[in-house]
């Protein structure tokens, strides 16, 4: 049984927990910080806490988005050309492998920024999020909120991100 299934079999307070905890000894990538959130969006929708919720799937977006900019932004460019010229004892085949796997990672980290910062993935993030939260009239504001801090990347401030989402239903 996975880590996430497991949490969601608990009981609300030991679930808490084990998020709190896995929060504070996460994996070290924006990724996993990412897959934490939405699971904690998922649960909070499952306890009916849609407001808080909305909170959540906006930190697993914004810190998703980060973890494919900081791959794009980590110089993958200059890791490729260290491969070629490290003269390591590697087969032209086992180069070239690992050559094209770093370029599928540039790619596919164009590919998701240019998709997870679109108006278009943003407005679709935002009302599923405040549909579940009975806030739909908050979409554009949401959306705005979202694409501040997408504008901003790498820097994020989860806290800032908080105190503007939640003003919304203040």
């Amino acid at each position: 049984m996975g880590l996430f299934q497991k949490i969601f079999g608990m009981k609300n307070d030991a679930a808490w927990g084990e998020f709190n905890r896995l929060l504070t000894v996460y994996f070290g990538s924006d990724v996993s910080l990412s897959d934490i959130y939405e699971k904690m969006r998922l649960f909070l929708q499952r306890e009916g806490r849609n407001v808080l919720a909305v909170r959540f799937g906006v930190w697993a977006h914004l810190y998703k988005t980060k973890a494919y900019y900081t791959e794009l932004t980590g110089h993958p460019e200059k890791r490729i050309e260290e491969l070629k010229s490290s003269g390591l004892d590697m087969d032209d085949e086992l180069k070239k492998r690992i050559l094209e796997t770093e370029q599928y990672s540039i790619d596919n980290a164009e590919k998701w920024i240019r998709t997870l910062e679109s108006e278009e993935d943003v407005d679709d993030l935002c009302g599923k999020l405040l549909k579940k939260a009975k806030q739909v009239d908050q979409v554009a504001k949401l959306r705005e909120i979202v694409m501040h801090h997408l504008e901003r990347l790498p820097d994020l401030s989860p806290e800032k991100v908080a105190k503007e989402v939640d003003a919304l239903f203040a």
